[in-house]
């Protein structure tokens, strides 16, 4: 029978009630000790039931936490091996059970990956039992078929840098070595294949040290491509120093003046005459050419009659000024974009072939 007794004296029992279940045989009888004892089972069976299922929820959120994410079954086989092997990585932090692995495991599948999922169950109902082994294989021959995995295997020989980084180029490389294992077992070997695979001028560097440890040749092939894109950095800003020092020199001269072959032909052929008018223009030139020596003499040296005769020649004391129009020294008006002689400043010709010149003398 269950009784309550209370026992008071000294000790860490004193003032408290303690629940003691007695069995007397002279008092109860055996139909109703049989029932106790029926009680006590189940009570004790449901107590284990709540603490498992405690347990179990509380697996599931670990899972959760250490960054176990649902699988749809959609997209690449990439992504469902990622998903794959990121499982075994916790349950085997874990220490789970098979039991439990599998029981995770498909509480982690969704849409298409848990029919699929319902599909092996039906499939094995009935035969035999199916263990983390069986989801193992089947997940596999689903998801990453032999089809792909021979492909990949194809493209590993095959496999070189080209606009990749060094970085990216390692990562590719390992993700298709596991396809060709018995290729890259050897670890001299997978430092030559990773080697042929770089790009000419990081493996020139890379070859001739000759490393035996895959770790150590892609920091070395890090570094060389670091050094190379710092070089190649320092030469663009050199180039672009340059470019803005020639343009600032040749913004500063002043513009030349460019002629075409054929207004040079016209106007020698208006200073030769054609057309009839080339005595009139000659005659006129002729008598402007003349007026305008006199005045060059005048304005260049004069007799200066207190100095005994002599000619004063003032262009040494006068300092010659550039022209703003076309930046050279001369005398009088600026020419430049009239068309016109420099020498006798009539239209229709050039200072070299100028009718005013002696015959024999074109080389002003």
């Amino acid at each position: 029978m269950l009784c309550c007794s209370s026992r008071s004296g000294r000790g860490r029992g004193r003032g408290r009630f303690r629940l003691v279940a007695e069995l007397a045989p002279s008092y109860v009888p055996a139909g109703e000790n049989e029932l106790v004892n029926e009680r006590l089972v189940e009570s004790s069976m449901h107590e284990n039931q709540t603490q498992a299922h405690a347990s179990h929820v509380d697996s599931i959120k670990r899972v959760r936490s250490l960054g176990a994410k649902s699988f749809n079954g959609f997209g690449e086989p990439p992504k469902a091996e990622s998903w794959f092997v990121k499982l075994e990585r916790i349950f085997n932090v874990m220490k789970c059970s098979d039991e439990d692995i599998l029981s995770f495991a498909t509480f982690l599948l969704e849409d298409r990956a848990y029919h699929w999922w319902q599909t092996i169950e039906r499939r094995y109902q009935g035969h035999a039992a199916i263990t983390w082994a069986i989801f193992r294989k089947e997940f596999y021959d689903h998801y990453f078929p032999v089809v792909y995995q021979d492909i990949k295997r194809s493209e590993f020989p095959r496999l070189v840098q080209g606009s990749m980084t060094v970085e990216e180029y390692e990562k590719k490389f390992i993700d298709l070595s596991k396809f060709a294992i018995s290729t890259v077992d050897d670890e001299r070997e997978r430092c030559r294949q990773f080697e042929e695979g770089l790009r000419f001028e990081i493996r020139t560097t890379i070859t001739a040290s000759r490393y035996t440890e895959f770790v150590e040749v892609v920091e070395a092939a890090k570094r060389v491509e670091h050094n190379i894109s710092e070089g190649r950095r320092v030469q663009a800003l050199r180039q672009k120093r340059n470019q803005s020092w020639t343009k600032g020199a040749s913004s500063s001269r002043p513009p030349k003046r460019r002629g075409t072959y054929a207004s040079y032909s016209n106007n020698i052929q208006m200073s030769q005459g054609i057309g009839g008018k080339g005595d009139m223009r000659q005659d006129v030139s002729h008598g402007l050419v003349q007026q305008s020596i006199v005045s060059n003499v005048k304005a260049q040296g004069q007799y200066d009659r207190n100095s005994g005769g002599h000619r004063c020649d003032h262009s040494r004391s006068i300092q010659p000024t550039s022209c703003p129009s076309c930046g050279k020294n001369h005398p009088g008006q600026c020419h430049v974009g009239d068309k016109v002689c420099y020498l006798c400043g009539e239209p229709g010709h050039i200072k070299r072939f100028c009718p005013t010149l002696p015959q024999g003398d074109n080389s002003a």
